[in-house]
């Protein structure tokens, strides 16, 4: 009976042990994904900054505003708020 008794508990210990290891692998799987989507969603982050900064530099703008024939006021006047 003690023989038996003790066979199960070590199964059902075996059992267990073999389970949170399962668990414990799946989520380290789960959080290199993660964590590469970070790093990818990062570099295209930067990509898009880069991208703005060009659109914005001045050099760009001034062209745009030649291109659509603007003129720069040298002293404009604004609006003001009463």
């Amino acid at each position: 009976m003690a023989v038996a008794l003790t066979t199960t508990f070590l199964l059902v210990g075996a059992a267990t042990l073999i389970v949170f290891y399962n668990q414990t692998v799946d989520a380290r799987h789960v959080a290199a994904a993660e964590k590469e989507e970070f790093n990818r969603l990062q570099t295209e982050s930067a990509e898009i900054k880069e991208k703005m900064f060009v659109l914005l530099d001045n050099h760009n703008l001034e062209t745009v505003a030649r291109g659509k024939q603007l003129v720069k006021d040298d002293r404009p006047r604004y609006f003001e708020a009463r």
